[in-house]
């Protein structure tokens, strides 16, 4: 089971979490996650572990208070893009 979910048989979630901390760890371009506080797809915690193992020293994580998955923009409208825009430089 992940997240709730069977998984296919000869999945190894441990490896696959492995490799993608593997993949952060030689990122050191700049990097915004943004993330739904309450995501039941993608649990905050896995945002959270992706962040933390981040090599960029420019990077920052978004939590949207009350968002999930599929809502994340319209919990978060302003939030989400005044985020993007700072970030980019775009305002």
């Amino acid at each position: 089971m992940h997240l709730g979910l069977p998984l296919l048989t000869g999945v190894d979630m441990d490896k696959i979490e492995r490799e993608s901390i593997e993949i952060v760890q030689s990122v050191r371009l700049r990097t915004m996650i943004i993330h739904g506080e309450y995501d039941m797809l993608v649990p905050l915690s896995e945002a959270q572990k992706l962040y933390d193992h981040w090599e960029s020293s420019e990077k920052q994580l978004l939590v949207i208070a009350g968002a999930d998955h599929n809502d994340i923009m319209f919990t978060g409208l302003n939030r989400y893009f005044d985020a993007i825009e700072k970030f980019t430089g775009i305002a």
